[in-house]
């Protein structure tokens, strides 16, 4: 399903003579062109629902007609006409008969940006000796327009995060969204990647999704949540085109690899020094340290000096990596005989 944006009222020009000389094309044999031309908001995109159930437009205001620049070039790729279309409005074109480019645009064609709009009507038509020829062109928006939308999970769970979409894997072309950021952004069609970047135990973290190819007019809305049952961090990428609705790209980054809150560390029956003092020949109180990791555990470094480990054959002096799923089984099997898990 298509959003219908605002449309300008094209203005009919009858082109049969220009103030400056075109060079002939194709032939001497004269012809007259008739050019309508208006611009359109529509996109190849119907907005997705945001986080809170409400719709983001996919609509942006239009850039004034008049300010288009019309440009008209021959069979040979030469520019035989370039001025704006308050200018061109009105004047009587002639064009020799002959295969002719029509490009009207308005906006930053390469830029990247919350402003960097750019809408054309490329279009090619043909002119025939003594005859007039009407042709009609729309400029549409032909870049791509992006939006980021954040799920209620992820903007509870982090405090400083934000978000980059990049274009063709480039180090230099890429725009940053901001966490609190609602404005589309633009981009040259291309290769979109998207990246997410939150503020983890004091550093940042980023994890990237993979790229969705995008054309121009495409309006493509990332939506980024935080599955509160696996940890999980859901990139999923909806890109509409024309008239059919299609998740083209749906991405889940692994449990350890979103970003989560440091390992905690619980200590039970320890004093104010974290300190714990067994003495020979008396019963000790009961002692307990818990780790809690959500993101799971990479490393857990155990270093001992004591005779009575010793003789049951754990190395001493030396860093045990208690979360090492190929420690040694009798060295485990020691550990865990002692309450060490």
């Amino acid at each position: 399903m298509r959003r219908t944006g605002f449309v300008l009222a094209g203005l009919a020009i009858l082109f049969s003579a220009c103030s400056e000389e075109l060079s002939a094309p194709d032939g001497g044999v004269k012809g007259e062109v008739m050019i309508s031309l208006s611009s359109s908001g529509e996109t190849n995109a119907v907005p997705a629902l945001r986080a809170d159930g409400t719709q983001s437009a996919s609509v942006t205001d239009l850039p004034d007609i008049n300010e288009f620049e019309v440009e008209i070039y021959n069979s040979r790729g030469i520019r035989l006409y370039r001025d704006s279309y308050a200018n061109t409005a009105g004047k009587k074109i002639a064009l020799n008969a002959g295969e002719y480019r029509l490009l009207a645009q308005h906006g930053d064609s390469t830029g990247i940006g919350f402003n960097s709009i750019w809408y054309a009507a490329d279009e090619l038509f043909s002119v025939r000796g003594q005859t007039e020829e009407e042709i009609a062109a729309v400029a549409k928006m032909s870049k791509v327009k992006v939006a980021i939308e954040y799920g209620t999970n992820l903007r509870l769970q982090y405090n400083q995060y934000h978000s980059r979409v990049r274009l063709d894997g480039s180090s230099r072309r890429y725009l940053k969204f901001e966490k609190d950021e609602s404005r589309p952004g633009y981009f040259p069609a291309g290769n979109l990647g998207y990246e997410f970047y939150a503020m983890v135990d004091g550093e940042w973290k980023y994890f990237p999704a993979g790229p969705v190819e995008c054309h121009p007019n495409d309006f493509i809305t990332f939506h980024v949540e935080l599955d509160l049952g696996s940890g999980s961090l859901e990139v999923v990428t909806v890109k509409v085109d024309g008239e059919m609705e299609e998740v083209v790209k749906e991405e889940t980054i692994p449990a350890e690899a979103a970003p989560k809150d440091p390992p905690v560390i619980t200590l039970y029956g320890f004093d104010e020094n974290k300190a714990y003092t067994v003495l020979e020949a008396e019963d000790s109180a009961w002692v307990q340290a818990g780790i809690e990791a959500r993101g799971g555990v990479q490393k857990c470094l155990l270093n001992v000096q004591s005779g009575y480990l010793a003789g049951l054959g754990v190395p001493q002096g030396t860093d045990i990596d208690l979360a090492d799923p190929s420690l040694d089984a009798e060295i485990a099997g020691a550990l865990r005989s002692v309450g060490i898990r």
